[in-house]
C-alpha cells in the first residue's frame, strides 16, 4: 500500500539548527501596565518547511528569516485585540529552528537541541514556543487532480518524557500542624506522592487566594507557584493540573507563567486535552492579528499534530483543523484552490489514522470530494480507502484493549504507586497488552520511521499513565534500545529511576547502561543513590516503630483509675497486669516491625553485593575490596555481603586463605544466623577442608536451639552419609536422634541411601509417591477375564427384561386427570422409613454401574455442591473479563499472517500466570511461585 502522510512526518522537514536562527525582538515599551503585540514585518517570510523564526503563544510573532535586527531596536508594532481577561503583551526571545535530527534530552531540566521551544538570553519573564509549521506547503495547483506531494519520512522525536523543573522557594513545613493546610503540609514533606494530599492542600491555598488583595496577592502567588512546581515535580505529566495552572495565571495576570508552562509541559506530556488548550490560546490571541494570525494558529496545529496527532483522541482536533481551513478567506481562484488543497490534504492525514471520529472524518471528506468534482472524488477516496479500512479495524482493536472496566487511558486520576491489588495488576497487564498490539503494526505502516514514531508515542503516553511502574520505563527503554537509540534509553533510565528511586530493576538495568558505556563513576554513583534511598526508608521504619512502641506505653504513663474500696495489694496487682500486657503487644510490635527493617536490609545487602561484581568486572579484584570495605562499614550491612565478598575473593583471586577469612569476620559478627554458617560450611566442604569443617559444624550446631539448627545438622549429616565411614555415620545419627527424638530410625536410614533426590525406599517400600488405583478398576481388574464376560451378559440381559416390563406397565396404566388426579402412583423413592429412637432406617443403595469412561468416574468422585464454602464468584465481572480478552488473530487460509506483514505475531492475552521464556520476565517470588 502507498505510504500514508502521518502527522509524525512534519518533524523530519525541521531544518538542523544551524541552517536558520531569528534574531530577537526587542521588547516594546511598557504601557499602562501591559505589553503591545510584536507585529513580522511585510516582507518577512519562512521558508517553506521551516518553523518562524520566532512566535509567542499570546500573539507576539516575529519572523525574520535572513534578515537581522539589532537587539536594541525595538519592531514596529501595531496594536491587536486584547484577551478577555488580561492584555496583549508580547516578549523578545530567540528561538532556534529545530533539528531534524533528535537530540537526547537532559534530566535536569534545559531545553535541548532539537526542540522548537529554545530560550536565550532572556529576561525571565519572557519565554516563547514557536509552532512547527505545516507539513506541507500550499502550492498552486491547476485541478483539484493535483497530487499530494508526500512529506520526507520523520525521525523518531525523542522521549522527553520530563519536563525541565523550576527553581521555586520551598513553604516551610511547620513542626506541630494547627490548621488543615499545615497538615496536609506535613503529609506531603513526609510522603511526596501523597495525590489526596496535594490536590487537597492545592485547593486550599487557591480558595485563599480569592479574597486577598493588595501586597498579600504576591504573596500568596509565591506560595502557591511554590506548590504547583513542587507539585509537577512528583507527576511532571499532570495535564489536567497544568490547565488548572495555566487558568489560574491568566486569571491573575501572570502571563509569562502561562508562555513558561506551555513551552516546557507541552512535548513530553503527551495529553490531548493540553495541546487543545494550547492551539485555542493561539487562535484567542492571533485571530484578531488577520492574515498572519491566521499563518501562525495553522503552524501551531501542524505543530501539535505533529506531536499528538497519530492519539486516538485527537479526533476533534482534526476534525476542527478541516474546519478551520474551511472557513478561511479566499479572495481569488489561486486562493480558493490552495484552501481545497489544505482541506484534501488535512482529510487525508485523518482517515488513515485510527482515531475515535475516523469514520465521521470520512463522511465529511466524502461529502468534501462530491461538493467538488464526483468523478475525482471517486478516485481520492479509492486511493485512500484500504488505510481508511485498516483503521477502523485498528481502532476497534483498539477500543477492545482501552475501554471497559480497566479504561487504560484515564486521564482524571493521578498516577499512585502501586500496592499490587487485583484491580492494579489487571491494569498493568492491560498497558502490557496495548503497547504489544502497537509494537505489532496493526496500521500495516511501511516507513520504519513512522511506525517508530507511532511507538515511541505509545510508550510515551503509558509513562505519562503509570509513571510509577518501572516495568513500563524498563520497556520503553529497552525498545528504543532494540531500534538502535542508546541515548533515548540511557535518559529513559535515568527519569525513571528518579521517579521510582527505590526500584532495583531500573537502577540495575541503568548501572548496567552506563557500565557498558564505560561511565564508571555514573555506575558507582547509581549504585550508591539506591543504597541511600535504602538507608533513608530503614530510618523512617525505625523512626515509626519508636512511634508506634511509645503510643502501647500510653497507659503506663496515665495514673490507674482509682477504685473504692480497693488495698494496696489488688492496686499493685492491677498495675503489673497492665505492664505485662503493655509488655506483650511491644514484643508483637517489635517482632513483626523488625521483619520490615530486615527486608530493607536484605535488598541494599543485594545491592552492595551487585556493586561489588560491577567493581570486579570494570575495574578489578582491588576496587571490589574496597566496595567490600564500604559495605562492611554501612549499619545494616547483612551477611549476604560477607559470603558474596568471600566467594568473589576465592573465583577471582584463587585464593581459599583470603575467602576463609571473610567468611570467619561474618561468622563473628553473624554467629547465630544459621543460612550463613550452612554457606561457610558448604565452602569448606568445597574446598576439602574437612578439619575446619567439622571443627565450624562443632562450634556452632550444639550452641543454637535444634529446631533453628536443623539445616546445619542436615548438611554435615549429607556429608557424613556422603563421605565418611559407617562407624562414624553411625555414631553421628545416634547425636541426631538424641537432638530430634520425634524422627524415625527409617528416615535417617533411607538419608543415609538416598543420592540425588533418588530415594527408592520411600517409593518403593514406603509406597510414597505412588498412585493408589481407583475402587472400580481395582474392582473390575480383580475380576476374572471369563467373569467378566458373564457379569456383562447378565447386565444386558436384566435391562433389556426391565425395558420391556416398563413399556407394559405404562401401555396398561390410565392417563392422569388434567386435574392432577387419577390412579397413577407417584414417581420417585417410597417415604423413608423411621428406624428405632426416631432415625430413619438405612435404605440399600442403588444398583451402580461400571464407570468406563474418565470424565464420569472424575464427577463421581466430586463433593455435594452443599459442601462448597468458597467465595462466589461473580458472573457479570467473568462475563466483562471474557468480553475485553484479546484473542490471536488467525490468518485466513492461505493468507499471511502478522509475521507475514513484517512483525511479530499478536500475543495471546496477558492472563493468568506469566509462562516462562514469555517476554513478560517470568520472575519466581520468595515463595517460589510465579507472579500473578
Amino acid at each position: 500500500m502507498d505510504v500514508v502522510e502521518t502527522p509524525a512526518q512534519a518533524e523530519a522537514q525541521q531544518p538542523s539548527a544551524d541552517q536558520a536562527t531569528a534574531e530577537s525582538v526587542a521588547q516594546p515599551p511598557l504601557a499602562d501596565a501591559s505589553f503591545q503585540p510584536a507585529v513580522p514585518a511585510p516582507d518577512a517570510q519562512s521558508a517553506p518547511g521551516e518553523p518562524p523564526s520566532a512566535a509567542t503563544i499570546n500573539g507576539a510573532i516575529a519572523v525574520e528569516a535572513g534578515r537581522a535586527a539589532p537587539a536594541d531596536t525595538a519592531t514596529p508594532a501595531e496594536p491587536a485585540a486584547p484577551h478577555a481577561s488580561h492584555p496583549a503583551h508580547t516578549d523578545a526571545v530567540t528561538v532556534k529552528a529545530e533539528s531534524a535530527t533528535p537530540q537526547p534530552e537532559f534530566v535536569n531540566g534545559g531545553t535541548q537541541p532539537g526542540d522548537p521551544i529554545k530560550q536565550e538570553s532572556a529576561p525571565p519573564s519572557q519565554t516563547a514556543l514557536a509552532p512547527a509549521p505545516s507539513s506541507t506547503e500550499l502550492k498552486p495547483s491547476a485541478s483539484p487532480l493535483a497530487s499530494v506531494e508526500p512529506t520526507p519520512a520523520p525521525s523518531t522525536p525523542p522521549m522527553d518524557v520530563t519536563p525541565a523543573p523550576v527553581s521555586t522557594p520551598v513553604p516551610v513545613v511547620p513542626a506541630v500542624p494547627r490548621t488543615r493546610k499545615e497538615a496536609l503540609l506535613v503529609r506531603v514533606a513526609e510522603e511526596r506522592t501523597d495525590a489526596d494530599a496535594w490536590l487537597e492542600l492545592l485547593g486550599i491555598v487557591e480558595r485563599e487566594g480569592k479574597d486577598m488583595v493588595g501586597a498579600e496577592v504576591e504573596v500568596w502567588w509565591q506560595e502557591m507557584t511554590g506548590l504547583y512546581e513542587r507539585f509537577f515535580e512528583v507527576w511532571p505529566h499532570a495535564s489536567k493540573q497544568y490547565q488548572a495552572y495555566i487558568e489560574l495565571s491568566l486569571s491573575t495576570s501572570h502571563f509569562a507563567h502561562v508562555e513558561n508552562i506551555y513551552s516546557r509541559a507541552l512535548r513530553p506530556t503527551p495529553s490531548v486535552d493540553l495541546w487543545q488548550s494550547y492551539i485555542a490560546y493561539v487562535r484567542r490571541t492571533n485571530e484578531p492579528r488577520g492574515p498572519e494570525g491566521r499563518d501562525t494558529v495553522v503552524k501551531a496545529i501542524e505543530y501539535a499534530l505533529s506531536h499528538i496527532g497519530h492519539d486516538r483522541e485527537a479526533g476533534e482536533i482534526w476534525r476542527d483543523y478541516a474546519h478551520y481551513l474551511r472557513d478561511g478567506p479566499a479572495t481569488n481562484t489561486w486562493e480558493e484552490q490552495q484552501r481545497m488543497d489544505a482541506m484534501r490534504r488535512t482529510y487525508q492525514r485523518a482517515v488513515v489514522l485510527p482515531i475515535n471520529n475516523v469514520e465521521a472524518m470520512w463522511r465529511e471528506w466524502d461529502a468534501f470530494e462530491g461538493n467538488l468534482n464526483r468523478v475525482t472524488a471517486k478516485k481520492f477516496l479509492a486511493d485512500r480507502s484500504p488505510a481508511y479500512m485498516s483503521a477502523r479495524s485498528a481502532l476497534r482493536e483498539l477500543r477492545t484493549l482501552s475501554d471497559g472496566p480497566l479504561f487504560l487511558f484515564r486521564a482524571d486520576s493521578l498516577p499512585v504507586r502501586p500496592t499490587w491489588t487485583e484491580g492494579e495488576r489487571a491494569r498493568i497487564a492491560g498497558w502490557k497488552r496495548y503497547l504489544a498490539w502497537e509494537e505489532t503494526n496493526p496500521l500495516d505502516i511501511e516507513d520504519e520511521n513512522v511506525l517508530r514514531a507511532r511507538i515511541t508515542y505509545a510508550y510515551r503516553k503509558a509513562i505519562m499513565h503509570m509513571r510509577f511502574y518501572p516495568e513500563i520505563w524498563f520497556k520503553a527503554a529497552h525498545y528504543q534500545k532494540t531500534i538502535g537509540r542508546d541515548d533515548e534509553a540511557l535518559l529513559l533510565l535515568k527519569q525513571g529511576s528518579e521517579a521510582n528511586p527505590g526500584s532495583f530493576l531500573l537502577t540495575f538495568a541503568l548501572a548496567e547502561a552506563e557500565e557498558t558505556r564505560k561511565d564508571y563513576a555514573a555506575a558507582h554513583a547509581t549504585y550508591s543513590r539506591l543504597i541511600e534511598h535504602i538507608s533513608s526508608e530503614i530510618k523512617k521504619t525505625e523512626a515509626s516503630i519508636a512511634n508506634e512502641l511509645g503510643e502501647l506505653e500510653a497507659p503506663l504513663r496515665a495514673p490507674l483509675e482509682v477504685i473504692p474500696g480497693e488495698n494496696e495489694g489488688e492496686t499493685r496487682e492491677r498495675r503489673r497486669t497492665v505492664e505485662t500486657d503493655v509488655a506483650e503487644k511491644k514484643d508483637a510490635v517489635s517482632k513483626r516491625r523488625a521483619k520490615e527493617v530486615e527486608e530493607l536490609a536484605k535488598g541494599a545487602g543485594n545491592v552492595w553485593t551487585s556493586r561489588m561484581r560491577f567493581a570486579r568486572r570494570a575495574e578489578g579484584i582491588k576496587a571490589a575490596r574496597a566496595v567490600f570495605k564500604e559495605a562492611r562499614g554501612w549499619s545494616h550491612c547483612t551477611w549476604h555481603v560477607y559470603e558474596a565478598g568471600a566467594m568473589m575473593e576465592y573465583h577471582g583471586s584463587k585464593d581459599p586463605v583470603v575467602a576463609t577469612k571473610i567468611f570467619e569476620l561474618g561468622l563473628k559478627k553473624f554467629p547465630l544466623e544459621v543460612d550463613f554458617v550452612t554457606h561457610y560450611l558448604d565452602f569448606l566442604i568445597f574446598i576439602n577442608d574437612d578439619g575446619n569443617a567439622r571443627a565450624l559444624f562443632e562450634r556452632v550446631a550444639p550452641t543454637l536451639p535444634s529446631d533453628k539448627a536443623r539445616p546445619l545438622w542436615s548438611r554435615w549429616a549429607m556429608y557424613e552419609y556422603g563421605y565418611g565411614d559407617l562407624a562414624a555415620a553411625l555414631k553421628f545419627e545416634a547425636r541426631l536422634a538424641e537432638a530430634f527424638p520425634e524422627e524415625q530410625p527409617i528416615k535417617r536410614l533411607a538419608e543415609r541411601h538416598t543420592h540425588l533426590r533418588i530415594d527408592k525406599i520411600a517409593s518403593t517400600d514406603l509406597g510414597f509417591g505412588i498412585k493408589p488405583p481407583s475402587t472400580v478398576a481395582a474392582a473390575q481388574s480383580s475380576m476374572p477375564a471369563a467373569a467378566n464376560k458373564r457379569v456383562a451378559a447378565d447386565e444386558h440381559a436384566d435391562r433389556k427384561d426391565d425395558r420391556a416390563k416398563r413399556s407394559r406397565r405404562e401401555s396398561a396404566s390410565p392417563a392422569p386427570s388434567v386435574g392432577g388426579g387419577g390412579d397413577r402412583k407417584p414417581s420417585g423413592p417410597p417415604p423413608a422409613v423411621k428406624g428405632r429412637y426416631n432415625s430413619p432406617a438405612p435404605q440399600a443403595p442403588p444398583p451402580s454401574r461400571p464407570l468406563n469412561d474418565p470424565l464420569s468416574l472424575f464427577l463421581s468422585q466430586l463433593p455435594n455442591p452443599r459442601a462448597f464454602d468458597g467465595p462466589i464468584v461473580s458472573v457479570d465481572d467473568c462475563i466483562i473479563a471474557i468480553r475485553s480478552m484479546v484473542l490471536p488473530s488467525m490468518p485466513a487460509q492461505g493468507g499471511p499472517g502478522p509475521a507475514a506483514r513484517g512483525g511479530p505475531p499478536l500475543p495471546p492475552p496477558d492472563v493468568g500466570r506469566v509462562r516462562r521464556g514469555s517476554p513478560d520476565y517470568a520472575y519466581r517470588g520468595p515463595a517460589g511461585g510465579y507472579r500473578r
